[in-house]
Formats: C-alpha cells, structure tokens, sequence
C-alpha cells in the first residue's frame, strides 16, 4: 500500500497549535511588552530632560526629581522584563509540554511500514533534539512583539531628534542586516543535515547496545568503533560549518552595536557643535541607540535560530503527519461469525511494492486446531504474521479471523484475540506486577500471581526484594546479578 505524506506548508504554525490552550499566556506576554515598550521610551525623555536642566536650567530639585524618575522607570523596566519572559515561557512549557506528548502518542499509533524505514534512534533524535531546538525559538516569541515595537518607536523620536542623524544610523543598520543574511543563509541546511546525522548516531550506539552479545561474540568492536568514528566526523565538519556560520553573524552582531555608536557620537556630537542639536537630544538619542541597535541584534539571532529550528520542524511535522493506524480502522465490533479462525484467500504482499514476499496464499486454520508454520528464513513466515496482525495490508487477496475480514474491524479488537510470544520478550521498566498486567487491563492481584503461577515464576517472583512490586530493570536486575555471582 502507498503511503502518501501531506505537504509540509507550515510546520511552524501546526507546532503552535499545540500551545492553543494557552495562548492566553501570549496575550499576557504582549501586554507586558507593551508596557516595557512605553516605560524604555520614558526613559530617554527623562534623560533628555536632565541634560537640558544641566545645560540651561541647572535647579538642583529639577535634577533630583527626574533622576528618581529615571530609577523607578528602570526599576519598572526589569519587572517587565521578568514578568514578560515568565508569561512566554509559560507558553513555551504548556506548547512543549503538548507536543511531546503527542508525540509519544502518534508513535504508538503509526503505522509499522514507518518503523521499517525509520530506526528508533532517528526517532529519539526528533523527539529530543528536534524539539529542543523548536523550544529555543519558541522562548524568544515575546522578541516579535517587543523588538519591532521599541523598533518604531524609536524611529519616531529619532525623527523628532534629529532625521538626519537618524538616517545615517538606518543606513548603517540596514548595510549590516544585509550582510547577516547572507551569512546566515546556509544555517538551516546544515542544521536539517546535523539533525540527520545525530539521528543515525544515536541510532548506531542504540544497535551496538541491543546487539552486544552478537557484538563480543563475532569481535565487531573494532569495525563498529570505525563506523562511529565515520559518523562523527561527518557529525563534527557540519557542526563546524554551523558554528562558522553562527560566528560571522554574532561578528556582525557586534558591529551592528560598535558602528552606530561610532557614528553617532562623531556625526552627533558634529550637530552638536553646530548647533543644530541641543546637548539634551544628543543625550537622548545616545540613549535610544540600544532601542535602534538590539531590535537589528535581534533579528540576526532571531533569523539564526528559526532556521537552525526549521529543520527540526519539519522532521517533527513529519512525524505527526505520517498516517496512523486510526486511519485505516472501521469501529465495527469484533464478532465469532464460524469456526475458520484464520482464513487467506489469494494474498499477495510486497514491502517495496515490487518484489513480492507472499503470491497468491491460501489456507484456513479451524478452531481448537495446533497447527504449526515451518519454513526457511525469509519465506513469509513472520509476513504472515504481520498481516493477521494488520501490522500491515495485503496487496492482493482477503484475510478473515472467525469470519471477519480484517479490513473491516477494529484492529485493537483483532489483537485482543491474540496471543503471541516472541523470541525477544521486553521486560517494561515498572513493577513485576504490571508487567505481567499488561497482557489483561484492570486485572486483580489474585489473578496476577495466579498467572504467575501457571509459567513456574511465581516462586522466583517471591525471591525478589519485593516481590510482585520489585521494579524490573532496576533493582530487579541488579538483585539477579547479585545473586549469581555468589
């Protein structure tokens, strides 16, 4: 079966929706910013006026005056500060929150053709790394109201001030935003490869940790080593391709405060001299420069980090847009309609959707039957399981269970039906109990260690330090170690 993705348009605003709960939080982010705004504005005007009273006035009182005026707007700048990143990243933590949770949920769900084409250790990546890097842009949200605010009104008092010196400031910000982009352009290609790449590295730690006996028994360590040595390297020479490119635009960053002071305090203080500026509205657009300069500082940081984000963005909105198992479900209830238990009719099957696995299988296994399926590796046995499961879906052909044909009930319902053991059994991190729980819901603790009983374990159970509450891959595996060694 093809499996068609949707086109990735905004994965952004589809990562937002996950915080839509709590956007009330970006609401009270942007009044805090507003008020920042208007109290950072009061402050150049209040240094403005001091200037004037040291240059014409010189009353004492005056002075003292809008000094304190000076310190309780500062003061209120920080409350604002603070308050205005606590609302954002209160935001940040609910949308995050919702998404990984999501997340785990939607992996439960996908459907198995996914895991096929997709190692666990990819998987891990997007779900730590790739969210990560969404979480850091996400905390800067409040810099999109505050920074074009502070921005523009900026550019209003520095036309009051002076438009002249005003627009060589411009001049010179605008040289330097032109000069980040370039720079900056290639971050998030990089950053979609290093995503990548981590993804397969953690990937092969992961497969060298799960196959270790296989490891120490063939002598693969070196070969392995090698191979990881291979993928860091290729990690580090992206990594470094990042940090170069992240370097040249903090170079400019920094430029983008040095310059502008360099040409305001010469053309400025030029003005001055000339008298077509008063020492106050000099003082007062040195002032306002941090409002011109940290929006420009902003941006570049801002422009760096959503396209570092970009690429995790889209491996996430991957994830969540991949089909699941709920798509391809009918809710019809699961019913005994005969005594066929399993039936294939003309079931054919390919992974790849060229070369077929299984052609044109028929059998019917009958109720109460053992029946057993022995063939060479690679000859459809576990294929066939993974049909009767719907792990995945035939080709060509019909399969039913009692009756029922698989494509037209509830595959939570089929599975109920069935029991299986595999030759790998995975011991979940929780208590002995609810391990064995996990095969019926809401089960009783006589049922449990009855259960326990009926496969001889109960006796070993009970050597535990705590018996059926013993928490397994714990203190559990620990206690075994332990005790075979004496």
């Amino acid at each position: 079966m093809a499996i068609k993705m949707k086109k990735i348009n905004s994965p952004f605003r589809y990562i937002l929706t996950f915080g839509k709960q709590h956007k009330i939080w970006l609401f009270v982010s942007a009044i805090f910013s507003l008020f920042d705004v208007v109290v950072s504005m009061l402050i150049p005007i209040i240094y403005q006026k001091l200037a004037d009273i040291l240059s014409f006035d010189n009353t004492v009182e005056k002075f003292y005056t809008y000094l304190w005026f000076v310190v309780i707007l500062l003061l209120m700048s920080t409350l604002n500060i603070f308050l205005r990143q606590l609302s954002t990243s209160r935001f940040t933590q609910y949308t995050i929150r919702n998404l990984r949770n999501k997340i785990a949920e939607h992996i439960q769900n996908l459907y198995f053709p996914y895991f096929n084409k997709h190692h666990s250790g990819d998987l891990a990546s997007r779900v730590n790394d790739d969210i990560e890097l969404v979480k850091n842009l996400l905390i800067q949200i409040s810099n999109f109201v505050y920074q074009p605010l502070i921005f523009i009104c900026s550019i209003i008092y520095g036309l009051i001030l002076s438009p002249k010196l005003l627009l060589v400031t411009i001049t010179v910000l605008i040289f330097a935003i032109g000069l980040n982009n370039i720079a900056s352009k290639p971050i998030s290609k990089f950053s979609a490869k290093l995503q990548k790449q981590l993804g397969k590295t953690i990937s092969m730690i992961q497969d060298t940790v799960n196959g270790i006996y296989i490891v120490k028994s063939f002598n693969l360590e070196k070969k392995l080593q090698n191979s990881y040595k291979l993928y860091q390297e290729h990690v580090y020479h992206t990594e470094m391709k990042i940090v170069k490119r992240r370097l040249y635009t903090m170079i400019l960053s920094t430029s983008v405060l040095m310059i502008p002071m360099i040409v305001i305090n010469l053309y400025g203080g030029r003005l001055t001299f000339i008298g077509e500026m008063t020492i106050g509205k000099f003082t007062a657009f040195l002032a306002i420069i941090t409002y011109l300069s940290n929006p420009v500082i902003e941006v570049v940081n801002l422009v760096s980090n959503v396209k570092l984000a970009k690429g995790g963005a889209e491996r996430i909105y991957e994830i969540l847009t991949y089909p699941t198992e709920e798509a391809y479900e009918n809710k019809d209830t699961f019913e005994i309609k005969n005594n066929i238990s399993v039936e294939f009719k003309n079931v054919s099957f390919s992974y790849d959707g060229q070369n077929s696995t299984l052609k044109d299988i028929d059998f019917k296994l009958f109720k109460n039957k053992a029946i057993a399926s022995i063939g060479a590796s690679g000859g459809g046995k576990s294929t066939i399981l993974g049909l009767l499961f719907g792990f995945y879906k035939a080709t060509e052909g019909n399969i039913k269970v009692f009756g029922n044909a698989i494509n037209e009930i509830d595959l939570k319902a089929l599975r109920s039906q069935i029991s299986m053991v595999t030759q790998n059994t995975y011991i979940y991190p929780t208590t002995v109990a609810e391990n064995i729980s996990y095969g019926k819901r809401n089960s009783r603790r006589d049922e449990i260690i009855h259960a326990a009983k009926m496969a001889n374990a109960h006796d070993f159970i009970m050597e535990l330090p705590n018996g059926y509450d013993t928490v397994l891959g714990g203190i559990g595996l620990i206690y075994q170690e332990d005790k075979n060694s004496a």
